[in-house]
């Protein structure tokens, strides 16, 4: 008679010290996989914040751009209002002349 032999029939039961040092060397990655994916998601984060505050930077100078401009029309268009020659059309340069009163 011959033994027959199991394919797993010398091991031992319990966990093989190759099971455990791949539980550990897991555990010491999670932590720094943990940091990595903090790090990428505050990077991300940053960014978004510092090109927000570079729009409303570009925005409030273009609007005080546009006030400015306006208000030196206005600033012209009011002292050709109070301006006596505009009231008295025999005192406009030539250009002028065709312009209803």
């Amino acid at each position: 008679m011959t033994a027959r032999i199991h394919p797993g029939a010398h091991r031992r039961h319990g966990v093989s010290v190759k099971d455990v040092l791949y539980r550990a060397i897991g555990l010491c990655r999670l932590p720094l996989l943990v940091l990595a994916t903090w790090l990428a998601y505050d990077s991300v984060r940053a960014g978004q914040v510092h090109r927000n505050q570079e729009a409303a930077n570009l925005a409030k100078n273009f609007a005080a751009a546009v006030d400015q401009h306006l208000g030196a029309r206005i600033r012209a268009l009011r002292l050709l209002a109070v301006s006596p020659l505009a009231h008295d059309p025999g005192r406009w340069p030539p250009p002028f002349d065709g312009c209803p009163t």
